[in-house]
C-alpha cells in the first residue's frame, strides 16, 4: 500500500474506535514507520533495488514483535506509577505501535508480511500497490468508516 493510503486507512480507522483526532494523528508516524525503517527502495542500482524488494517486509513488519511491545507496554503502564507521570509519551508508544500494527495488516491484504514467525509470510493479495483498486479500497474503507461514525452500519 502507498504511504498516503496507509496514512488514510489508519488515520480512519483509530479515529473510528476512538473518536478522538489525537489519538488518530499519533499514529499516522505509526502507519508508516514498517516502511521508513527499511530505507528507499529507490537509492542505488537496479540490482540494489531488487535486493532491498527481496527483503522488503521483514523484520520491520513482523506482527508478532509490535503486538508484543503493545502488550507490553500495557502491561506497564498497569504496574508503574512512572507512566503515569509521562501520560502523553505513554499515549504516543501506544497509538505509534497501534498504527505499526495497522500497517502490517493493511500490507497483508497486498502482499505478505510475517505474522509469528519471521521466516513465513501471509497475506492475500487483493490487488497491486499503487493500483486503481488500493485507491478504490481506501475510498470504500473511508467511507464504510463515516457510515460506522454516523451510524448507518
Amino acid at each position: 500500500m502507498k504511504w498516503i493510503n496507509h496514512n488514510i486507512v489508519t488515520f480512519s480507522t483509530v479515529y473510528m474506535f476512538t473518536n478522538d483526532l489525537c489519538a488518530a494523528s499519533m499514529s499516522l508516524l505509526g502507519a508508516v514507520f514498517p516502511d521508513f525503517a527499511e530505507g528507499k527502495p529507490t537509492q542505488g542500482s537496479s540490482a540494489q533495488y531488487w535486493r532491498w524488494r527481496k527483503q522488503h517486509r521483514g523484520f520491520s513488519h513482523w506482527l508478532f514483535f509490535y503486538v508484543a511491545l503493545l502488550l507490553l507496554l500495557l502491561w506497564a503502564r498497569q504496574h508503574y506509577s512512572y507512566f503515569l507521570a509521562h501520560p502523553m509519551g505513554a499515549t504516543f508508544c501506544l497509538y505509534f505501535l497501534i498504527g505499526c500494527i495497522l500497517h502490517i495488516l493493511e500490507d497483508a491484504i497486498c502482499g505478505k508480511v510475517p505474522f509469528f514467525n519471521l521466516k513465513k509470510k501471509y497475506g492475500i493479495k487483493c490487488f497491486e500497490v499503487g493500483g486503481v483498486l488500493e485507491y478504490l479500497f481506501v475510498i470504500a474503507f473511508v467511507v464504510l468508516c463515516v457510515l460506522v461514525k454516523l451510524k448507518f452500519v
